[in-house]
Parts: C-alpha cells; structure tokens; sequence
C-alpha cells in the first residue's frame, strides 16, 4: 500500500495530475484519492516530506513554469491565491504554469512560494 500511496502523491504533487486522472487509473472515486492525498496521517505525511525534499534538490534544474505549478501545489494554494498575491489574474497564471514564457512575474510568484 506505501507504494501506491507515493506513486499517487507522486503523480498529484509531481506531476500535476488531476485526483480524477488518477482515480482513472486506479479504478477509485476522486473523492478518495483527495482524500488521500490531503489526509494527515504520519504515513502519508513522511511520504510528502520525502517527495518535497526530492522537488527542493531538484528545483534548480527544473524550467520555471514547472518550478511554479509543483511549489504552488505542494504549498496547498490554488492558483486564484498565488495570482492574487501577484496581482495577476488567475487565467494568466494558469499559462504561465503551462508552458515556457518570458514573463517578468515569475520571481514574485517564486517568491510568494518560497522558492
């Protein structure tokens, strides 16, 4: 069960993937998989821990649109949070977290996530 709980939270904080997407795969309700993704337990917790010191090491070689979507899920805020702080609109956001750009916003938005 361990292993599935770190490829579950692998793909949800790693990789982006929708609760949905991985329920998909693993014949389950999203419900369940938020749940078990966003539950405090100390089993889960460790696991979390691991995968956010993994994406600390790695950061710096990762492209900034990558950087922003994985710190701004593992910090828990949603994207109309982060744009707020920036005082850009959430649709903006969601771009710049989709593919490379130029954007003059990214070392605030790094910044607000502590990164």
């Amino acid at each position: 069960m361990k292993k599935n709980i770190d490829m579950i939270l692998r793909r949800t904080l790693l990789n982006g993937d929708s609760y949905a997407t991985v329920a998909r795969d693993y014949d389950c309700s999203r419900q369940y998989i938020r749940q078990l993704c966003t539950t405090r337990n100390p089993e889960v917790n460790a696991i979390r821990l691991d995968i956010e010191n993994e994406f600390r090491a790695t950061k710096d070689s990762l492209p900034e649109f990558k950087k922003i979507k994985i710190g701004r899920i593992m910090q828990g805020m949603t994207q109309q949070e982060v744009a707020d702080s920036v005082g850009i609109k959430q649709s903006y956001l969601c771009v710049l977290e989709s593919k490379p750009s130029k954007s003059m916003h990214y070392n605030a938005i790094l910044d607000i996530l502590g990164l």
